[in-house]
């Protein structure tokens, strides 16, 4: 069985406090005591798993009462120490101090089931933070996706284009160059005469 300690932290970008419709990040860290640094853990020793097996561990944020499930991670590596975040959008429905839990599960041991809280605060709007507004000139208007595919039809009918006139070139020049062959095969038979 693992004997795993579970941290989680919340934090969001570019701001200490927490708005409606932020994108809000949780770090959760799984530790696995039994293990000493740099050291990796071994295949499950059980007689449900008659194959070689690695202990993955599903992450489930979900509300104080379990009922909502907000989102979910896998940590499928057996280093002794993984991270992963969890991002999610603050709703606007959740307001104020925000209690969650985050629940490991262990797919190979019943009862490896650590919890921790998330506690934060979600306000509604920050007296803080500073927008500022850009000017459209101000802003390099990168093209769009369809603007991107005409642009290369364009550029490949252009491709077209230069072979058909490399082509015409071509005949051109060997055009020439046949008359220049049956002029010079004339001038010879004639001085052969």
């Amino acid at each position: 069985m693992s004997d795993i300690s579970v941290a989680a932290k919340v934090e969001t970008e570019g701001s200490e406090d927490i708005v409606v419709l932020d994108v809000v990040s949780i770090t959760v860290t799984i530790v696995r005591n039994n293990l000493k640094e740099n050291e990796r853990a071994g295949p499950v020793v059980s007689q449900a798993f008659p194959f070689v097996k690695y202990e993955k561990f599903y992450v489930y944020l979900t509300d104080m009462t379990d009922t909502n499930i907000f989102s979910f991670l896998l940590f499928d590596k057996s280093d002794r120490e993984q991270k992963e975040t969890i991002k999610f959008q603050a709703p606007p429905n959740m307001i104020g101090d925000i209690v969650m839990k985050v629940h490991v599960f262990s797919d190979s041991y019943i009862d490896s089931h650590p919890t921790t809280e998330v506690r934060f605060t979600i306000k509604k709007e920050s007296n803080t933070r500073e927008f500022t507004s850009y000017h459209e000139e101000d802003v390099k208007r990168e093209p769009t996706l369809f603007e991107q595919v005409m642009s290369g039809m364009n550029e490949a009918n252009s491709d077209d284009d230069l072979e058909e006139d490399e082509t015409k070139e071509t005949t051109e020049a060997f055009e020439s160059q046949k008359a220049k062959a049956k002029i010079s095969d004339e001038e010879e038979s004639e001085e052969k005469e």
